[in-house]
């Protein structure tokens, strides 16, 4: 075998060679590049279960912390309400203990009965008739005491054969304030139209009872004063704050 065709032989072999590594280096690439590919598909799949994981689990928190937040705005509401019901009952402590008992449900027939039961002496009162057309100012009360007013022999029978007296509100001042006691209950005065009637009552506080006769706007007419022998006063016991 001559020179030429032995360095054409080891030509050829080496290109053979060659040829056979960029093969196998072209397949080395491309199981790397899987491998790449499969390390990356794992990481988004590994992302996508974290973040529903956490999803799952934040939503269990998100609704207990509403229904915290509920629970602390139904505490708020309840402590509101409570704080409110005791201001209310502290300022009426006085005023919730008058009281009055009409004629026609007396036991004594024909008495009107009105009792301070509180330990402060309620001031300027004034006792309306259903209607309004006519007022007894009885002036003050003190504590523990009542005061009995026969009604049918001050003011009569209706055509029923009942007292035509029938008491609609009382209203009064203790240290707190102005009040009005009616059949809706207790509460503090606001009704302008009465204000001159008020008037009239604290410039007429007296042991005697004065009758006055009202409009139909509530201001006053006519000032009488009522027979005492139309009156008794008592006292009472069980006397409190309310």
């Amino acid at each position: 075998m001559d020179s030429a065709r032995v360095h054409n032989l080891v030509h050829i072999t080496h290109g053979i060679l060659f040829l056979g590594e960029v093969e196998m280096s072209s397949t080395t690439a491309r199981a790397s590049r899987g491998r790449g590919d499969s390390r990356a598909d794992l990481m988004v799949r590994v992302q996508t279960w974290t973040s529903i994981t956490a999803v799952l689990i934040s939503v269990p928190g998100l609704w207990l912390a509403l229904l915290a937040l509920r629970d602390q705005r139904d505490a708020t509401r309840r402590a509101a309400i409570s704080t409110h019901q005791e201001t209310q009952r502290f300022e009426q402590r006085f005023a919730s203990r008058l009281a009055w008992r009409d004629a026609p449900w007396s036991p004594d027939a024909g008495l009107l009965t009105i009792q301070n039961r509180s330990m402060s002496t309620l001031t300027s009162l004034i006792v309306i008739n259903h209607g309004r057309a006519i007022a007894l100012l009885p002036g003050d009360m003190p504590p523990c005491s009542s005061l009995d007013i026969d009604v049918v022999g001050a003011f009569g029978l209706n055509p029923f054969g009942e007292p035509a007296w029938t008491t609609e509100a009382i209203i009064f001042h203790d240290p707190v304030g102005a009040w009005i006691m009616d059949r809706s209950g207790l509460r503090k005065l606001s009704e302008d139209a009465l204000i001159s009637l008020v008037t009239v009552a604290d410039s007429m506080r007296t042991t005697e009872i004065s009758v006055v006769v009202l409009s139909s706007a509530g201001q006053v007419l006519r000032v009488g004063m009522l027979q005492s022998r139309f009156l008794h006063r008592n006292t009472v016991g069980d006397c409190s704050e309310g």
